[in-house]
């Protein structure tokens, strides 16, 4: 795809070869990854496949120095940097596959699920990936439409009157940019599909089963909870490239990146928003789905069985108010153990993660919306003009 459209586009419009050398790579690299979210082959990309990915921002920054020298304000950061985040994304959203197996074996070696041995994992695990197949396509498209039409290329002023010359440079910019959103909306389809865990469950009647005093702290489903906080850490990748940016534009003001790149500022600020969301979503949904499972198996037989240990424990303390109970010892010993086994069933978690995981998840998402804190405590022209760059927080 890259060689065919450079050997259109570059004879059509007078560029030189290499004013598009490093674009067509990076579509062609793009185009690569696609291909490989839409069907995967292995939960394990081939090394070329990781080589190629990391080749994005090396090709991009070679193209900056070739043109520009060692001096890097004169590069487009922007472009580069973008590349970037893209190879660090990927980096990280291809090993979800593999983790999300891992995850279904390590609840089946816990005896967490129901079924045979083995078996649960695999269905569920084949299941998941087929959806996954299907929303990738879906989010691809999805998300590629939305950013073709959100760009500040959008508009007849972009179009009229405009030279081959230009509309090479602009096509440079542009097919490898639509590859990349194509490849991040496959991504985002293929985790939106791995959040239906708890509608596969119910699909298939599996019980998970939830241990009330299990040492994990989130009643043996811990693995869950880890695994739905790593997709929202990739989630944190884009979302963190489009607020780094924002903000580097804001402190700018007229002059520098913000000169440069200020009309980005409206396509930034609401995928931004979008990223975000995304993020939030890729942990929030589907811990709302197991907090559903977890809770009716606690409300259902961990609850009976509170309630006939409570039965239990009233009928031994009835018993030991008698002064002369000649085994006291031994019904003392027991209605201590009837108390514990009664906390840790009433003390059963139903959300499949323990202190640590909320506390990450909490940060990180502070970390990301801080920089839209500062206007509500200080009056700085910096607070200032990042407040007027989301929309007149002030």
């Amino acid at each position: 795809m890259a060689v065919a459209t450079g050997a259109i586009i570059v004879p059509a419009t007078g560029l030189g070869r290499d004013t598009w050398l490093d674009s067509a790579w990076i579509a062609g690299v793009c185009a690569l990854l696609a291909g490989d979210a839409f069907r995967l082959h292995d939960d394990h990309p081939p090394r070329y496949l990781r080589w190629l990915a990391w080749s994005m921002p090396v090709a991009a920054t070679s193209q900056a120095i070739w043109w520009h020298g060692l001096d890097p304000r004169r590069w487009d950061t922007m472009w580069v940097s973008a590349w970037l985040a893209v190879a660090v994304a990927w980096s990280l959203v291809r090993g979800t596959p593999l983790k999300m197996r891992r995850m279904l074996g390590r609840l089946d070696d816990r005896h967490t699920i129901d079924g045979a041995p083995g078996d649960a994992a695999r269905r569920l695990s084949a299941d998941l990936e087929r959806v996954a197949r299907h929303w990738a396509a879906v989010g691809g498209g999805v998300i590629l439409l939305a950013f073709a039409v959100s760009g500040p290329w959008i508009g007849i002023e972009t179009v009229s009157g405009m030279s081959l010359r230009h509309a090479g440079l602009l096509a440079g910019y542009f097919v490898p940019a639509l590859l990349a959103a194509l490849v991040t909306g496959a991504w985002i389809g293929r985790m939106a599909a791995h959040g239906r865990l708890g509608n596969q469950l119910r699909r298939h009647r599996l019980r998970l089963r939830v241990i009330p005093d299990h040492p994990d702290g989130a009643g043996g489903l811990r693995p869950l909870g880890a695994f739905y906080m790593y997709q929202s850490l990739v989630g944190a990748v884009p979302a963190a490239f489009f607020v780094v940016w924002l903000f580097l534009i804001a402190i700018s003001g007229d002059h520098g990146l913000g000169a440069r790149y200020g009309s980005y500022v409206p396509q930034y600020r609401w995928l931004f928003g979008a990223a975000v969301a995304t993020e939030v979503l890729a942990f929030v949904a589907p811990m709302r789905s197991i907090h559903e499972i977890m809770r009716a198996e606690k409300e259902g037989e961990l609850w009976r069985e509170s309630d006939r240990l409570s039965r239990q424990i009233e009928d031994i303390r009835g018993r030991l108010k008698d002064a002369h109970v000649p085994d006291r010892k031994d019904q003392e010993g027991q209605l201590a153990a009837l108390v514990s086994r009664f906390e840790a069933l009433e003390a059963t978690p139903t959300w499949p993660v323990d202190a640590t995981i909320r506390r990450r998840f909490t940060l990180r998402n502070l970390s990301l919306l801080l920089p839209f804190a500062g206007y509500a405590v200080g009056e700085t022209s910096f607070w200032e003009r990042l407040s007027n760059l989301f929309g007149g927080l002030q």
